[in-house]
């Protein structure tokens, strides 16, 4: 199931938010996205803040506005970043209307679920520059978010035929990640995503995108090149929860590897909670490994954790959490009936199914779970 919840979860998780203005402060500009590319977000902040004492310019209250959304996305905090960013752009929309200001306004909504707000402010953005690339990728990053996949593609697509060369990096990265995540083809997601890690040096971003790529690697069993892609995911950024997150999947994935690395998997898994306190598949892994521990009723305690934070966990798409719900219903019925509990070992494996019919179905006729499937038959 590890490959399952990877392809749901860890390929949909949130885009970092880098697209930076381009006309004036280069300098500072290519300080501050320096800074917010490498997660050192608190200096990016400092140096605006700063700055902001000289200047009342619009842009680099935008800046800060933007790294706030960044920070937030990353560290699973947006619904502080969200109203943080949005009082200081709600101040410059009195002075200043351009793409900049409403794709970050409509970014403001979109992390905390808000997709009509979201798409009503892209659209105004749209309407300014209707070949903005980074507009357009975040129109159909929304309808991600909503589980319409097909649109999303159609839009990221679009996309990537608006890039010319003059195209910010960062915005280049973002597109081409999010074709590796759509694509059907998996060889055609990786290139994407190396692609993605070539455009642009943050740290933070080529970070996720090695999450992705080991996540990807693990679906399609190469435990081996998943383990190598989680290990610069760490490497690339030791502040990022995704990374962490790769690094316990690819241990997992391994027996001999998990008994090597169980120390670290453990002080890994209790990292990515602490960055990532509101979002569920840290949660998750953690209800993993207390079951591969042999703890069932903790392992189930961190099951149900995972479960009341899910609705609200804005790095899943619709489908990701519907996936991800179906396989912990799953693993708490097995514990359910590890632990001799027969009847809440039924009501798991009903939900289960309930949640994801044919996933779920498939899963139990083999032959780890034939007593549990016949739970579901008396």
């Amino acid at each position: 199931m590890i490959g399952a919840v990877a392809l749901a979860a860890g390929l949909g998780a949130g885009y970092v938010f880098v697209y930076q203005p381009a006309k004036e402060n280069n300098r500072l500009i290519k300080a501050v996205a320096d800074l917010n590319g490498t997660g050192n977000y608190a200096d990016a902040q400092k140096l605006l803040l700063e700055k902001m004492e000289a200047t009342d310019a619009p842009d680099i209250r935008l800046m800060l506005a933007n790294s706030y959304l960044d920070e937030g996305s990353v560290r699973g905090k947006e619904a502080e970043a969200s109203k943080k960013a949005q009082a200081i752009l709600f101040e410059v929309e009195k002075q200043y209307q351009g793409v900049y200001l409403y794709d970050l306004l409509g970014y403001s909504y979109e992390i905390v679920n808000d997709f009509d707000k979201a798409l009503e402010y892209y659209g105004k953005a749209l309407a300014i520059d209707g070949k903005s690339v980074n507009t357009i990728f975040s129109i159909g990053h929304v309808h991600w978010l909503r589980g319409e996949n097909e649109t999303a593609l159609t839009h990221y697509r679009k996309a990537e035929q608006s890039m010319d060369g003059k195209t910010d990096v960062s915005v280049r990265a973002k597109v081409y990640a999010g074709l590796g995540m759509l694509t059907n083809n998996l060889s055609e997601a990786e290139t994407y995503f190396l692609k993605a890690i070539d455009a642009y040096e943050g740290g933070a971003f080529r970070s996720e995108m090695y999450a992705n790529l080991s996540n990807l690697k693990l679906v399609v069993s190469d435990d081996e090149k998943a383990w190598e892609y989680a290990k610069l995911a760490v490497d690339a950024d030791p502040s990022s929860e995704m990374a962490y997150l790769a690094f316990v999947k690819s241990a997992m994935a391994q027996e001999d590897r998990l008994r090597a690395e169980w120390e670290n998997v453990r002080a890994n898994l209790f990292r990515a909670i602490l960055l990532a306190p509101v979002k569920a598949e840290p949660q998750y892994l953690q209800g993993k490994f207390e079951f591969i521990s042999g703890d069932y009723v903790q392992a189930i305690r961190s099951f149900n954790v995972a479960l009341s934070l899910l609705d609200g966990d804005n790095s899943l798409n619709a489908a990701g959490r519907n996936t991800l719900r179906g396989d912990i219903y799953l693993d708490m019925a097995t514990g359910y009936y590890l632990l001799k509990d027969t009847e809440n070992a039924k009501k798991y494996v009903d939900e289960a199914i309930r949640t994801n019919p044919i996933k779920i179905a498939y899963i139990l006729q083999g032959e780890q779970f034939k007593d549990i499937y016949s739970l579901i038959k008396n």
